[in-house]
């Protein structure tokens, strides 16, 4: 091999350990944005674990709210049966009070029923 055959070919290796440099540098930096977003994805599934817990809490919390309701309904219709009925016994069913002394409902309120 000649000296100038020597040379080009020296000169060629350095370019390739160059070009071989910088893909290392270039996969370490890579490497480095990758460990950072999974860094960044555990975080968030830490995040999302805690807000399914809530959710789930709040589920919880809605079908409890939603039976004392159904209760409240059930109760509010018995009590206007009731408020009915004490109406219907008091002689106030449909009857307009308007104009009506207060005595006067007062003694409708005593009177018995018939």
């Amino acid at each position: 091999m000649s000296s100038s055959e020597r040379e080009r070919f020296e000169v060629i290796l350095e370019s390739i350990e160059t070009k071989i440099g910088v893909l290392a540098d270039g996969h370490l930096a890579l490497n480095e944005k990758f460990d950072r977003l999974e860094g960044k994805f555990d975080r968030l599934e830490v995040k999302v674990d805690h807000l399914e817990i809530k959710v789930n809490h709040l589920e919880g919390k809605v079908d409890h709210l939603a039976s004392d309701v159904a209760s409240l309904r059930t109760d509010l219709g018995s009590v206007k049966r009731r408020v009915g009925k004490i109406e219907h016994h008091l002689g106030l069913n449909g009857v307009s009070t308007a104009g009506t002394t207060k005595s006067t409902i007062r003694k409708l309120a005593r009177r018995k029923p018939r």
